[in-house]
């Protein structure tokens, strides 16, 4: 609150009422908490040191049995040190908010001169007018992001980056200048998902509120500079496919947000129909086609797959069927089971030609682009190659269609445009 900054608009506020275990009232628990669970860890690494010493000496005497049995203790004790671990971390930062507890962050915004807007329309948003005062602007309640863009299709109420971006210039927009600062956070969130559709539209929406400070900037040419980057790539996503093959990432209507959330409100509806509205679903959000013919159909053994985890999903049992899954052994052995959402994002990316190497964050490079007053100093061009010297350029608006009617034939053009130099 004495940051200084004049506008907070998206999703919720983290955190705005800590949880009952991170008030002051619960320090003193808090500390006898921690200083048990670092006598757990202590009483881990003692035991790791001993079991390390027998492992050594089982494999000296070639006693396989004494080693063996060493072995399942020390997977046994790592797996009781990595929770004491998680939950020491956890007890630390409990501690933390405990003792800078203010109250509700909202309540404590309120009190220090920020008109507080919670609204998941643009009405009570757009009403606001330059010279109104500091503000805040969040979704109707204090928890939840900012809608999916695929999800906010067709909705012209949703509060996009884009919309958000637009009203902060207004505000903000001064004599003096200003600084703003953007960031399209859930392209992260979708890659980490491996949800290709979704992630698109994350990029594009993202793309569009970077348009949005762009075409200020050629209002004022002299004095604005912006910056494009990310702070790191996640998914490891390649495009090996045929820009044919991206077009089908257009069949996709839905966030596999949005279908998890809906398939387990039908597996609470009950009835002996459930896995026909499951697969009806499947075909609504990510078009995918149980039958007939075309790019989005699945084969016999994608279908099983599929059928299985929806089965499973709805509370029915099902035999293990993984088919197409990459490591269906592995997974089979390990006792794990790809979940109906999982695999249906999996499908969207093979039948688009698209490939994730990974759920996390990787080491690859990220683009960082500029434009406007002293790019050029910016950029530091001995550091960056002829490739990241290039200003960024929003999607070509001779291609562009609004979303959300994204038409099938854009949508590689567009991919290999805006995603494929961001990597964001």
């Amino acid at each position: 609150m004495k940051s200084g900054f004049d506008y907070f608009a998206g999703g919720a506020v983290a955190d705005a009422m800590p949880r009952s275990t991170a008030r002051p009232d619960n320090i003193p628990a808090l500390k006898q908490r921690i200083a048990a669970l670092e006598a757990e860890i202590e009483s881990c690494r003692k035991a790791n040191a001993r079991i390390d010493a027998g492992r050594q000496e089982a494999r000296k005497t070639g006693d396989n049995a004494k080693f063996e049995a060493f072995q399942k203790e020390k997977k046994a004790n790592s797996t009781r040190w990595k929770k004491a671990h998680d939950q020491l971390r956890y007890a630390n930062q409990d501690l933390k908010t405990a003792e800078n507890f203010v109250g509700n962050i909202m309540d404590y915004a309120k009190q220090n001169g920020f008109l507080t807007i919670f609204s998941r329309s643009r009405e009570r948003i757009s009403a606001l007018k330059p010279g109104c005062g500091k503000v805040i602007a969040v979704g109707k309640t204090l928890s939840g992001p900012l809608q999916w863009e695929i999800d906010a299709a067709g909705d012209v109420q949703a509060t996009s980056l884009a919309f958000l971006t637009a009203k902060g210039i207004e505000l903000l927009d001064n004599q003096n200048g200003f600084f703003m600062m953007i960031e399209g956070g859930k392209i992260d969130w979708s890659c980490h998902g491996n949800d290709a559709g979704t992630m698109l539209r994350e990029v594009l929406g993202f793309d569009d509120a970077v348009k949005v400070a762009a075409d200020f900037a050629k209002r004022h040419p002299q004095d604005t500079l912006i910056v494009v980057t990310g702070d790191h790539e996640t998914g490891g996503l390649c495009l090996p496919g045929t820009p044919e093959q991206l077009k089908n990432l257009g069949a996709q209507k839905h966030s596999a947000d949005y279908f998890s959330r809906k398939l387990r409100q039908l597996k609470k509806e009950g009835g002996e129909d459930k896995l026909a509205k499951a697969k009806a679903l499947v075909t609504k959000c990510f078009g995918l086609q149980f039958d007939g013919e075309g790019p989005m159909t699945m084969n016999a053994d994608e279908k099983t797959a599929l059928e299985g985890a929806l089965l499973r999903a709805l509370g029915e049992k099902s035999a293990i069927e993984v088919g197409f899954y990459d490591n269906a052994a592995a997974a089979i052995k390990a006792g794990k089971n790809p979940g109906a959402v999982f695999l249906a994002t999996l499908l969207v990316s093979r039948k688009s030609g698209l490939e994730w190497g990974t759920q996390g964050h990787t080491a690859l490079p990220v683009r960082t682009s500029a434009m406007g007053a002293q790019a050029e100093e910016f950029l530091a061009p001995g550091n960056l190659t002829e490739e990241q010297k290039k200003p960024y350029h929003t999607h070509d608006p001779k291609i562009e269609v609004p979303l959300p009617e994204i038409d099938n034939s854009d949508i590689g053009i567009r991919l290999k445009q805006v995603v494929a130099p961001l990597q964001i």
